[in-house]
């Protein structure tokens, strides 16, 4: 097994640690630090951002050769962190500590170690590592109004409040459907530089919220709830495939589920019908390609599953008010 020692703060200087480790070089796009995972070693990158109020980001997405662990030794206290796994397991153990969790895919553990032990992680060689961690420096961290932490869930409550570690707090669950949509959203996301970063504070300040609020309420999970597996799988329909899959017949026909629980399934979701959905997704593809691509508006029409260029003209100036062509000239 390779171990990459980490011993630095903040996320700079993690990243910094690691291409010390293995080679590379950290990349800064307006505070945003990002690692390319090098070639000996594996595939994909690491990256991560602070933010202001302790708040912290990180995204490991990527692939290692080999049985590869990160251990987080910095000689002070660590942050609470919350780890939401979307792919294959990986381990997580308290340093000088035997105890393993393994974290299975769309779990969630919410860690925070004693005094100033650190923590380790595990990924198994040739597995798909798709791991985002929240992080607070809960000496720093505000959330604007002191009466909020009454509102909290106890063990939650007490897991921010204690900002000199002088207890080990360890939690686990499931990651819901609307915290997997929002990492969805930013693997997505298309901006860089300072908007970016503006983007991901305020995803980063959401997936927490709903985070305390799925330990502030009792959730009753259906069997005729969708699945965050089954969400992403059309999810990833839609963005490898719109002209094919841009209807709910089709998405339906694939999945082989009827049409009136997927109906339900992206009402549950999305708080929409799925024609609603994708109507609106269908819209967003439509400007994405004209402000990122010299592609023709025939050529888009095909791409969104629309076969008339002329039509596709038609519903995009009932909507903007101006033609694809008078659009695209202003981008």
């Amino acid at each position: 097994m390779e171990t990459l020692k980490v011993k630095s703060l903040p996320i700079k200087d993690v990243l910094n640690n690691l291409a010390d480790e293995m080679g590379g070089k950290v990349v800064n796009d307006c505070e945003v630090y990002s690692l390319k995972i090098p070639q000996e070693y594996g595939t994909g990158f690491i990256r991560g951002v602070n933010f202001t109020n302790g708040l912290a980001w990180v995204q490991y997405d990527c692939k290692f050769k080999q049985d590869v662990e990160i251990r987080f030794t910095v000689n002070q206290v660590h942050p609470l962190k919350f780890l939401y796994n979307l792919s294959d397991p990986f381990i997580h153990t308290f340093e000088n500590d035997d105890e393993l969790h393994t974290a299975e895919q769309f779990k969630n553990l919410i860690v925070a170690s004693k005094n100033t032990n650190g923590h380790i992680l595990r990924f198994h060689a040739q597995k798909s590592v798709k791991l985002n961690s929240i992080e607070i420096d809960r000496e720093r961290f505000e959330v604007g109004q002191d009466c909020y932490y009454n509102q909290l869930n106890e063990t939650i409550k007490n897991a921010i409040l204690d900002s000199n570690a002088e207890s080990r707090h360890f939690l686990e669950g499931g990651i819901s459907l609307k915290i997997a949509h929002e990492f969805r959203t930013i693997d997505h996301y298309k901006y860089d530089n300072f908007i970016r970063k503006m983007f991901l504070a305020g995803r980063t300040y959401e997936i927490l919220a709903l985070q305390l609020r799925d330990y502030n309420t009792v959730t009753i999970v259906e069997d005729s709830d969708p699945t965050p597996e089954l969400m992403l799988e059309i999810d990833a329909l839609l963005q490898d495939d719109f002209s094919t899959y841009g209807s709910v017949r089709a998405i339906a026909t694939k999945l082989k589920i009827p049409e009136s629980k997927l109906q339900h399934f992206f009402k549950k979701y999305y708080g929409m019908t799925g024609n609603e959905f994708l109507k609106q997704h269908r819209m967003d593809l439509i400007v994405e390609l004209l402000e990122e691509s010299s592609l023709s508006i025939k050529e888009i029409a095909k791409l969104v599953g629309i076969e008339n260029s002329s039509y596709l003209s038609k519903i995009f100036k009932s909507k903007f008010k101006l033609t694809p062509a008078e659009y695209r000239k202003r981008c």
